[in-house]
């Protein structure tokens, strides 16, 4: 009996032990579950602060290219506001003082409106219309580029915001609430400014078609110009033609001083109209420099004009010169000696027009040679920069080996 009852104790005492030794494992494990739990809510939180961290620098970034884009887009408004600014002012104060019946500042406004009309040369002109279709070429560019970061800044914040939605849990998740409100703020102001940018886009465009249209109305008006211009042209030496053999027809009738009186005033008159065409020439040669081709197309015509007036001058003064000394029989004969002379001197024309050429050849072939030498200049650079690129690159290769042999050499 005594045995029976020390080995039930023994066994007894063996379960408490056992249960012992199974509640210490059981409250180890609980522990290290705690400590994992600690853990992964320390790495959970450490995340989200990193990507709190990124997400507030990225959104300065993006504040300050904004900002810095804006200010950009002000400044090109500012200049297309100022460059209309002047026109603006000064209708302002003829609408103020034609509604205020102040006639006479009325009429200093048109003066001063006038003057400033005529000051401003159509070079200037064609300078400005350049100038602001560059600054709406700018503006353009920039607007577009601003819409498109803000499409990638979306698309960028909307995978963060996806991003950390799987990360958060429990206190977090009202954060991210936070975060996302915030975002929606963000992206309603960055819609607001593309709807504005949107506007003025538009505004831009129809700027644009305007100005095509102007442009398109321009040419079709000098078009018109350059058609008037050769008609009179071709009218003007219709005339000259008819009324020297009016005058020759006089002299050949012996109506002397009618012939004198006619030549006279037919002298005037066609140096007038010279005096007119050459003007008229000279002012649209300065008022449109970029003309130059159509210029060159127009010197033919142009030289057969004045060829043609100067044998008017000359037959018009030999036959005055004639009638005055009384020998209207060489008056009759003039147009023959005028005719030669008048080839004689188409022959020097033509001759001195083709040294122009080959003046203007050989330094066509100046250039070309220039040209030619500066490019193999630059593929001499080319080449030695290659030269030094392959050198540096072996070098390089050389230091890499080199260190490769070393590592090998101590492992």
């Amino acid at each position: 009996m005594l045995r029976l009852s020390e080995a039930a104790e023994e066994g007894f005492k063996e379960k408490q032990q056992q249960q012992q030794q199974q509640q210490q494992q059981q409250q180890q494990q609980q522990q290290q579950q705690q400590q994992q739990e600690g853990q992964g809510l320390m790495s959970s939180y450490d995340f989200l602060e990193k990507h709190q961290q990124q997400q507030q620098q990225q959104q300065q970034q993006q504040q300050q290219q904004q900002q810095q884009q804006q200010q950009k887009l002000q400044q090109m408004l500012q200049q297309l506001l100022d460059a209309d600014n002047a026109a603006a002012d000064r209708q302002q104060l003829f609408s103020f003082c034609c509604k205020n019946n102040k006639t006479a500042s009325c009429l200093c406004v048109l003066q001063q409106a006038a003057a400033a009309a005529t000051a401003a040369t159509a070079a200037a002109t064609a300078a400005a219309n350049r100038n602001k279709s560059k600054i709406l070429v700018e503006l353009t560019y920039t607007i577009v580029s601003y819409l498109q970061q803000q499409s990638k800044a979306a698309t960028a914040a909307a995978a963060a915001a996806a991003a950390a939605a799987t990360a958060a849990t429990g206190h977090q998740q009202q954060q991210q609430q936070q975060q996302q409100q915030q975002q929606q703020q963000q992206q309603q102001q960055q819609q607001e400014d593309s709807s504005n940018l949107e506007l003025v886009l538009r505004s831009i465009l129809t700027t644009w078609g305007r100005e095509e249209e102007r442009k398109e109305n321009k040419k079709q008006k000098q078009k018109k110009e350059k058609k008037e211009e050769e008609e009179e042209e071709e009218t003007s030496l219709l005339l000259l033609d008819l009324f020297t053999d009016f005058i020759e027809l006089l002299l050949q009738q012996q109506r002397w001083s009618e012939a004198i009186s006619w030549a006279t005033h037919v002298e005037a008159a066609a140096t007038a109209a010279g005096a007119g065409a050459a003007a008229a020439k000279a002012a649209a040669a300065a008022a449109a420099p970029t003309e130059a081709a159509a210029a060159a197309a127009a010197a033919p015509t142009a030289a057969a004009a004045a060829a043609a007036t100067g044998k008017v001058y000359l037959s018009l003064h030999l036959a005055f010169a004639f009638l005055r000394h009384g020998d209207p029989k060489k008056a009759i004969e003039s147009k023959s000696l005028i005719e030669t002379k008048s080839i004689h001197s188409q022959q020097t024309n033509n001759r001195q027009q083709q040294q122009q050429q080959q003046q203007q050849q050989q330094q066509q072939q100046q250039q070309q040679q220039q040209q030619q030498q500066q490019q193999q200049q630059q593929q001499h650079q080319q080449r030695q920069q290659q030269q030094q690129q392959q050198q540096q690159q072996q070098q390089q290769q050389q230091q890499q080996l080199n260190r490769f042999a070393i590592v090998c050499y101590f492992v």
